[in-house]
């Protein structure tokens, strides 16, 4: 898991290394945005990287994924559909920002289970299940 935000308040970042490298925006629960932006992509920021949105309190669960590539210079197709998932290479270095969007009532209503929202962002390195 790389990141964890909370509906009521709040963002925790797991490893050390990714605070200040790693950001959702702080209207996420207001606009719907939970794209996640990565500051300077490294080598190692590889991976299928999954956006979770939980709501607790209705039993909502939805999940997108998108796979980050990361080259030595810019690449030659910035983004693409593979069939299944968005596929972004971004040159290491660079900023890269993972889409993640839901405006559904659900995620951006205000309501007395408001503090029921999470929304989780995680990564599988490449060549993983």
């Amino acid at each position: 898991r790389l990141l964890d935000l909370y509906s009521a308040g709040g963002q925790r970042v797991y490893e050390a290394r990714d605070r200040g490298r790693l950001e959702l925006s702080a209207s996420a629960f207001d606009d719907g945005n939970f794209s996640l932006l990565i500051r300077a992509v490294e080598e190692t920021d590889a991976g299928l990287y999954t956006c979770n949105l939980h709501h607790h309190y209705c039993h909502l669960y939805e999940s997108l994924a998108v796979r980050l590539e990361v080259t030595d210079g810019p690449p030659a197709t910035p983004a693409y559909w593979d069939g299944e998932k968005e596929v972004l290479a971004v040159a290491r270095g660079a900023p890269a920002l993972l889409t993640c969007v839901n405006r559904g009532h659900m995620w951006t209503d205000r309501h007395v289970e408001e503090a029921q929202q999470v929304v989780h962002w995680d990564r599988q390195p490449p060549g993983g299940p």
